[in-house]
């Protein structure tokens, strides 16, 4: 089983975690702030998992970053926003890699689902590497409910409502599985629920 503990950010209003020996498994949900996660002994690893469900008029800012000082350091961030209404996220991301941090890894992947045409999701990451042999790379992704997918599901006679509920579920799902890769710590089972009741989409036993 993987031994990472896991911290939901919720419980701190802290704007810099240090990080040294202990692997860390992060979890932010639906918070406007700026946090840095600062990699400052060799070993230091962090998985940082953000998530923002909005609707309506929910208006969402967050920049992360993640700040690699040491050798063999690790991090990587996995961005999900769901979006239906007039809802608005925006998100920058941030990776910097120190001269003495040789044999960093970071990585930053952002996934936006829009379920409305009226919602809106910015992104912005961002590379500063000023050492040599380290691996730092981001990627971005916006779809909307004109994506192939939502085609195939109403082609297949769904509802668009039913459809879009098919589609979140689906990206939660991959969301939080993923998490699980790097932590059994049954809290993240807690958060998905919640996360499905957010969305109106609640889970049979």
């Amino acid at each position: 089983m993987n031994a990472m503990k896991f911290f939901h950010l919720a419980e701190t209003s802290a704007e810099k975690v240090v990080l040294r020996r202990e692997p860390f498994v992060f979890f932010l949900w639906n918070e406007s702030r700026r946090i840095t996660f600062s990699l400052e002994k060799s070993g230091a690893r962090a998985s940082i998992f953000a998530l923002f469900i909005g609707k309506d008029t929910d208006t969402v800012s967050t920049a992360i970053v993640q700040h690699h000082h040491t050798p063999d350091t690790y991090s990587s961030l996995t961005v999900l926003s769901i979006l239906d209404g007039h809802a608005v996220f925006s998100y920058g991301g941030l990776i910097r890699i120190e001269k003495e941090a040789i044999h960093a890894d970071a990585s930053q992947a952002n996934r936006n689902l829009l379920l409305s045409e009226h919602a809106r999701a910015n992104a912005s990451p961002q590379l500063e590497i000023l050492a040599h042999d380290v691996t730092a790379r981001h990627a971005s992704a916006t779809g909307t409910t004109n994506s192939d997918a939502m085609f195939s599901l109403e082609a297949r006679g769904l509802q668009e409502d039913t459809a879009k509920k098919l589609l979140a579920e689906g990206a939660l799902h991959a969301f939080f599985d993923d998490m699980r890769k790097h932590t059994d710590d049954p809290a993240v089972d807690i958060l998905e629920k919640e996360a499905m009741e957010k969305l109106g989409i609640f889970q049979e036993d």
